[in-house]
C-alpha cells in the first residue's frame, strides 16, 4: 500500500491512462487491470478515511482553540472593566477632593482638562459642507447570478464554474 493520497491518486490516474491507451486488450489484462484498480481504490478510500479522522481531530482542537478564546476574552473584558473602574474611582474623588496632582516616586497622577467635545444634537440643521457623503458601489452578485442563468446576457460579468465542494456527513 502506498504511503502518499497523491501517489495512489497518481497510480490510480496512469492505470486507467494505459488502459485507455491499450491497442489490444485481453480478458486476462482486464482482470489484472480491474483488480489492481480495486486495490488502488481501496487504498485510496482508506486513506480518505484516515485523513477524515485526521480532520475531526484537527476541527476538535480548533473548538477547543475557539473555546479558550471566548474565556479570555470574556477575561480580559471583566479586567479592563475592574481597570476603568478603578480609574472612574480615583478621578471622582480626586475632582470631589480638589486635588489635580499627586507624584509619587513610580507615577504621577494628574487631573487634566479634557478638550472640547462636539454632539450632534440635530444632523439635518448642519450646513451642507460639514456633511461627508459616503457611496458604495456593490454589485447585486444575487441578482446577476439569477439573470445569468436564465440565459440573459449580462455586460462585464459571467458564470463560472467553481471548484468542487467536499462534504463530510
Amino acid at each position: 500500500m502506498k504511503e502518499h493520497l497523491y501517489e495512489i491518486s497518481k497510480d490510480f490516474m496512469e492505470l486507467q491512462e494505459a488502459a485507455n491507451n491499450a491497442e489490444s486488450v485481453d480478458e486476462s489484462m482486464m482482470l489484472a487491470l480491474k483488480d489492481t484498480m480495486e486495490g488502488l481504490q481501496l487504498s485510496f478510500e482508506e486513506k480518505a478515511q484516515n485523513i477524515v479522522n485526521v480532520m475531526k481531530n484537527v476541527a476538535v482542537n480548533v473548538d477547543a482553540i475557539d473555546d479558550e478564546i471566548k474565556r479570555l476574552q470574556a477575561r480580559k473584558a471583566t479586567i479592563k472593566n475592574k481597570e476603568e473602574w478603578f480609574r472612574e474611582y480615583l478621578r471622582s474623588n480626586m475632582e470631589k477632593t480638589g486635588i489635580n496632582k499627586i507624584e509619587c516616586e513610580f507615577f504621577t497622577i494628574t487631573l487634566a482638562k479634557s478638550a472640547a467635545k462636539v454632539e450632534i444634537t440635530n444632523e439635518s440643521l448642519l450646513p451642507d459642507d460639514l456633511i461627508d457623503i459616503e457611496t458604495k458601489i456593490k454589485p447585486r452578485q444575487a441578482q446577476i447570478k439569477e439573470r445569468l442563468n436564465s440565459g440573459e446576457d449580462v455586460p462585464g460579468a459571467t458564470l463560472i464554474d467553481s471548484k468542487r465542494r467536499l462534504i463530510i456527513k
